[in-house]
């Protein structure tokens, strides 16, 4: 309660001290001062009420009336205090207890000093305040507070509202410091004025600059100080970033520069105008970022050279079959253009494009499929396609976890061409291209498959007559033309269904599968002995072999490819023993003779090493004179196994086999050198092979002898026979007429047989 009010109330106790007085006065309108007394009292702002000990009115005033909405017969001296408390529940005085009860309270409570407000439900509040007066009644004032509560309840809502609205700002600014100072970024805010009006601490981090100096209120000129102080600042002076700045602030547009700073580190600002000419700008140091960037730049860089080094294509596709990356040979390998090789292309595109510009598979939605298949099992595998332009390619496909795949793409077209002829070159012959052995031997191999069901093979086994000559004359280059004119004309001879092969040297062979009877075979056998007999033209040489032939018939003569082999190769042996020129099946009885026939030319081959052969003399006699003239050398072999065995039987082996020049050579130098022994004036004739004639090799032997015996050439006598003279009559007398220019002496005569 206001201290004016207790004021009034204690003035109004004294005047009410004598109850009767007060009445009196009250009551005595025709004196001056009561009537004074009673207008004063009802103008006051408050209602005044005074009751006596019994608890009734003595007097109130206007003011009371109208707050508790009395008239004045209500109010009149003597009304009890109860009607008075009745009246004001009516009027809707909130109370804890019951009506009755409430009052009954009142009434049997003793009076004494008081203070309170009354509640009434239509929300007015009355104050109160009761004082003793000296008659033992009391005296209260009541005042209307509705409004005053209204304004104090507004006065204390909006306290509490400023209260709050503090406590929400101090912990808007407290959040507000907390969210700038955690930005990862860098921020300031500066006013049209160009000063600051706050920044965060990684603004302060990012300049290196003293955060008690970074105070609001510092201008844009102070801040750039500090920066060029503390040396993080570009690459100009402080004017010129001062106006490059300025002109940013007052551009009023939004704007991201990048700056690279003096200390090395790059910062990204994005600066953003505000209405009043400020600015609000973050900083962002991107320096970890682009460095990240240009590491990252310069590894794509390196990748993208490798992958686009790579000597194989290579391309990698997501889950959805969608382009993820391909290399330039990928491009290359199939002529796409790189505008249609953007990450992202679908292999449908890609495999559409190549059908229409041919690079694809020979079956382009079957190979889409077998991918689908293979991207499905997420196996990896490798396996090979064939172009529509003949192109061969491997493919080595590794599927990705996400269900996508990488391939590596290697044109191999080349590598099969060559694995293709090294396969060949395995199974043919290099010099005519015609099977090997070894293919010949998968061959027969097959066609004797047939015969367990009663049909018959062939095997025809052909050796050339006369090819050693042509090596040794014309050379190899010159032989091996021959060989490959041979092995036409072997084609030009038989059938398709044949199969011709070279085995080795001169050694020819024939498979027939279709039609093996014997006429037929010797039909065969003479097409070929008269084909190879014709004049070959080599160069320009005109050159004549011959052949011979030996067949075998399966299984008659035998059912494996080595058994069968043998067959014809005695059946030859016996045709060339028979003449040459001719052709002969295989007999049992071949069988015996060929193996006797081994075993002579085995013992030959060792006998010279073995000092096996014996160089003796038969007289030369002049007889008119009647005097021996000089001696004939003739060769003799005496075999640990045979005993002697005459020159007729093994002279024609040695030619055969090959022997003969370097077993003839051993002869002219025995003979040289025995001469040496004899009377000066007696001479040595030594028989020559015609076989010696063939090659360049006989004038050197002859060389040799005498230089190694010291013999005159003119005590040397060289005996030719006939055959020699008939069988390539060029080649001998050109290596007569070198003997003939040592001195040495020729003459003819059979060989060595004595």
């Amino acid at each position: 309660m206001r201290a004016s009010l207790r004021q009034m109330l204690d003035h109004l106790r004294r005047i009410a001290s004598n109850a009767t007085g007060v009445v009196s006065a009250f009551s005595a309108p025709a004196q001056h001062d009561n009537a004074i007394l009673n207008e004063v009292v009802n103008n006051l702002p408050h209602g005044v009420v005074v009751f006596d000990k019994d608890r009734r009115i003595v007097f109130c005033n206007a003011r009371y009336r109208d707050i508790y909405r009395l008239t004045p017969n209500r109010t009149k001296p003597g009304t009890p205090v109860a009607d008075m408390i009745r009246h004001r529940l009516a009027l809707g005085l909130i109370t804890q207890a019951d009506p009755e009860d409430y009052i009954r309270e009142r009434l049997s409570t003793p009076i004494t000093p008081m203070e309170g407000v009354y509640e009434f439900a239509d929300g007015r509040s009355i104050a109160f305040v009761i004082r003793l007066i000296s008659n033992g009644g009391g005296i209260a004032v009541h005042e209307d507070i509705t409004e005053r509560k209204v304004l104090q309840r507004r006065l204390e809502e909006q306290h509490a509202l400023s209260r709050k609205q503090g406590e929400e700002l101090r912990v808007r600014n407290l959040q507000f410091d907390l969210a700038i100072n955690n930005m990862s970024q860098g921020l300031c805010f500066f006013d049209g004025a160009q000063r600051l009006i706050v920044c965060n601490q990684r603004y302060v981090e990012i300049y290196d600059l003293d955060p008690a100096r970074m105070r609001p209120g510092i201008t844009l000129q102070e801040v750039v100080d500090l920066r060029f102080e503390a040396g993080s600042f570009p690459d100009m002076t402080p004017d010129e970033y001062l106006v490059w700045r300025s002109n940013i602030a007052v551009s009023a547009e939004v704007s991201d520069t990048i700056v690279k700073l003096k200390n090395g580190r790059t910062i990204k600002i994005h600066h953003q105008p505000m209405p009043d000419l400020g600015w609000v700008a973050t900083h962002d140091d991107i320096s970890d970022r682009v460095h990240t960037e240009d590491h990252l730049e310069e590894q794509n860089r390196r990748f993208h050279a490798a992958l686009n080094n790579m000597p194989h294509g290579l391309s990698m596709f997501d889950a959805e079959r969608r382009l993820i990356v391909c290399n330039r040979r990928y491009q290359e390998m199939y002529r796409i253009p790189p505008e249609l090789t953007a990450a992202g292309t679908h292999l449908d595109s890609l495999m559409d494009y190549r059908a229409a510009t041919g690079q694809s598979p020979v079956d382009p939605n079957g190979f889409v499929k077998e991918q689908i298949n293979r991207s499905g099992s997420g196996s990896a595998c490798t396996y090979k396609i064939t172009l529509d332009d003949g192109r061969t390619l491997q493919i080595d496909y590794e599927p990705m976890a996400n269900g996508g795949w990488v391939t590596t793409h290697q044109d191999i077209t080349e590598a099969t061409h060559i694995e293709a002829r090294i396969a060949h070159l395995a199974r043919h012959d290099s010099l005519t291209d015609l099977p090997n052995r070894l293919q010949f031997r998968d061959a027969l191999g097959e066609a004797l498959v047939g015969v367990e069901s009663g049909k018959k093979i062939a095997l025809i086994s052909i050796d050339l007559d006369q090819f050693k000559a042509v090596n040794d004359t014309l050379g190899h280059p010159a032989g091996d033309e021959l060989l490959k004119a041979v092995s036409g004309r072997l084609r030009h001879c038989v059938r398709k269904s044949d199969v011709v092969a070279r085995l080795g040297g001169d050694e020819f062979a024939i498979i027939r599968s279709e039609g093996a009877d014997r006429q037929g075979l010797s039909a065969l056998a003479a097409r070929l002995i008269e084909s190879l007999s014709e004049p070959f033209r080599i160069g320009d040489d005109e050159v004549t072999i011959g052949t011979s032939v030996g067949i075998a018939i399966a299984p008659d003569h035998g059912k494996d490819f080595d058994t069968l082999l043998k067959s014809a190769d005695l059946a030859l042996y016996r045709a060339k023993s028979d003449g040459r020129g001719t052709h002969r099946f295989f007999e049992q009885a071949m069988d015996a003779k060929i193996r006797d026939q081994r075993a002579l030319e085995n013992d030959l081959t060792r006998a010279l090493a073995n000092d096996e052969f014996e160089v003796v003399y038969q007289p030369l006699v002049n007889i008119a004179a009647r005097e021996v003239v000089g001696f004939e050398a003739l060769l003799r072999w005496h075999s640990p196994s045979r005993g002697l065995v005459l020159p007729s039987v093994f002279i024609p082996v040695l030619e055969e086999i090959g022997l003969i020049n370097e077993v003839g050579a051993w002869v002219l130098k025995k003979a040289c050198t025995d001469a040496m022994q004899w009377p000066t004036n007696a001479k040595i004739a030594v028989n020559l092979s015609p076989v010696q004639f063939r090659g360049n090799r006989l004038g050197l032997d002859v060389c040799a002898a005498l230089a190694s015996s010291g013999l005159p050439a003119q005590r040397l006598e060289l005996e030719i026979t006939e055959t020699a003279m008939l069988q390539d009559a060029t080649t001998t007398l050109a290596v007569l007429r070198e003997l003939k220019a040592l001195g040495v002496a020729i003459s003819l005569d059979d060989f060595g047989t004595g």
